[in-house]
């Protein structure tokens, strides 16, 4: 009996709570998700089939950075392989996991700010995903881990959880590396306002310890050391090569990774924040509480430190997403900002801020979103289809040696592989590569008794390097190797001697 009484006081406390956030916030958390589940699904092109092949090799047994390279950091690539492991689909789940991570930071940053409850609701599972998931957003890219985990380090550190968040800097460290500095000054500025120095001994010692377990997991496998001669290669990468002899670096990065979405973004959040400043100094407010200093103290140092990691490392307009976590951050002050006046409850308030949410995503254009929607079935397929380059090389045998020359329009080659061996661990290579990167291949390749050229594999006038790679690459393949058409890829098997 006293069982029932308990179940029956959890249900009407339910009711309670439902009937308190009206039908708005739960509807359009329902609707927001729904819509967005298909932009979810990563497709495999562009460098999420590069992604998957590492994965895939990963299982396979192959050391990362050593025997299959790619310039990304270790924890995003085992994160892909355990899902992997289970299922090809949990490409999908795995993506909808960040995005709910990042919610639940979100909440809880809302909640710490003074928002109601449904506010909070409201900002944290209809707001964030739309934002996240803009013009910027490429599904299965690393960005999003990396801003979930930056959320989730000043939603730690805000609710006084100081050695989660040094910890979580850890992970995030080995997972999207130049997102940590991002996370970094929005601890330190946490710290510094609150006074709270002995929290720094707490985190600090959080994160050293494990650091030390992360780098001890990728000595052991033999990855620490090929890791960071990777980030060496990703410094000259980022400041050479594509932008180098075009002026200014930091100009160069920046107006590299500038786009009409990321242009927009930053302009609604600096417009907003203009406005709520002159609002309050005309309001005749006293002066602010240490909470509102600490909150836009994080505005302008998670602003500054993104456009400092542009002006460093910004390439392609997917990498603005940096300017996600203050974007989100300014939602929640405009949200908070409107409370007294808005009922959050009503459909014309929700509709506004959905509008905001929208435009700090830097808006998708409506053909983009339809066309994510159109081609779900067919990228759901995909993920567990076998790729043609696959095919390719399964057609020679069960297992071998195997290589690929290409660019970056591998479809995952590397699911249904796991039996082969591949002999050259760059199995993808671009214009703008080293001369050196390159010689490498060349070097490697004659090791393979398979090898798969692309039709990206092409040469781009005036680029001596890469055109010279490719000629000894056919050179190599007429003298050697024996090439037939399959599905648009080359299949050229070794010759026996």
């Amino acid at each position: 009996m006293i069982t029932t009484e308990t179940e029956e006081s959890k249900a009407t406390r339910t009711r309670a709570y439902l009937a308190s956030l009206g039908v708005w916030v739960p509807v359009s958390v329902l609707i927001v998700w729904l819509a967005l589940l298909p932009t979810f699904i990563p497709h495999l092109r562009f460098d999420r089939g590069i992604f998957v092949s590492v994965a895939e090799r990963i299982l396979a047994g192959d050391v990362l950075y050593r025997d299959v390279w790619d310039n990304k950091d270790p924890l995003f690539y085992y994160s892909i392989a355990l899902g992997r492991l289970i299922s090809p689909y949990a490409d999908v789940l795995l993506e909808v996991a960040w995005i709910a991570c990042a919610a639940l930071a979100v909440h809880i940053l809302a909640r710490w700010r003074g928002c109601e409850s449904r506010s909070a609701l409201f900002i944290a599972f209809t707001m964030t995903p739309l934002i996240l998931t803009g013009s910027l957003y490429v599904p299965g890219f690393t960005h999003l881990p990396g801003t979930a985990l930056t959320l989730l380090i000043m939603a730690s550190a805000l609710s006084g959880r100081y050695a989660v968040a040094g910890a979580l800097l850890a992970i995030l460290t080995f997972l999207k590396i130049v997102m940590m500095p991002i996370a970094f000054l929005l601890l330190f500025t946490i710290i510094a306002v609150r006074r709270k120095w002995f929290a720094a001994l707490r985190s600090g010692a959080a994160f050293a310890l494990f650091t030390s377990a992360i780098l001890s997991v990728l000595h052991a496998r033999g990855e620490l050391i090929p890791y960071v001669e990777s980030l060496v290669r990703n410094v000259t990468y980022s400041q050479g090569g594509v932008i180098e002899g075009q002026g200014n670096p930091i100009i160069e990065h920046l107006l590299r990774s500038q786009s009409l979405g990321s242009g927009t973004i930053l302009a609604t959040m600096l417009l907003a924040s203009a406005w709520m400043f002159v609002s309050w100094r005309r309001s005749g407010s006293p002066g602010p509480d240490q909470q509102s200093v600490v909150h836009w103290a994080c505005v302008g140092a998670s602003l500054l430190a993104a456009l400092a990691v542009l002006g460093l490392t910004g390439l392609w307009t997917h990498h603005a997403q940096v300017l996600y976590v203050p974007a989100i951050l300014v939602a929640i002050e405009v949200v908070r900002h409107f409370e007294a006046v808005f009922n959050v409850q009503a459909g014309l308030p929700v509709a506004a801020f959905i509008c905001l949410a929208i435009v700090l995503s830097g808006p998708v254009p409506p053909s983009q979103y339809v066309n994510s929607v159109l081609s779900a079935p067919q990228s759901l397929r995909a993920l567990r289809e076998v790729p043609p380059e696959t095919q390719a090389i399964l057609s020679v045998g069960q297992h071998g040696t195997y290589a690929r020359v290409g660019q970056n329009d591998d479809r995952g080659h590397a699911y249904g592989l796991g039996n082969w061996k591949l002999a050259c661990p760059r199995f993808h290579q671009y214009p703008f590569d080293s001369p050196q990167a390159l010689e490498d291949v060349v070097q490697c390749l004659p090791k393979a008794s398979v090898i798969v050229v692309s039709p990206s594999a092409v040469p781009v006038e005036g680029n001596t390097v890469w055109n010279a790679y490719l000629e000894r690459v056919e050179t190599l393949l007429r003298t050697s190797f024996s090439c037939a058409e399959w599905s648009g890829e080359r299949i050229c098997r070794r010759l026996e001697v």
